[in-house]
């Protein structure tokens, strides 16, 4: 499952990735909707988070 989590704090946006990964998903970040519209343009994600 190819997750995108949107989240403007580094810190944050870092650990919710971590944990995901421990859990077995793929994860990728965006850091502005800007940023999150534009990755959602170049691949389809199962969840925005």
């Amino acid at each position: 499952m190819d997750i995108l989590i949107i989240e403007d704090n580094p810190e944050i946006n870092a650990l919710i990735c971590e944990k995901l990964h421990k859990e077995g998903f793929s994860c990728h970040s965006a850091y502005s909707g800007t940023e999150a519209k534009l990755l959602c343009k170049e691949k389809e994600f199962d969840l925005l988070f």
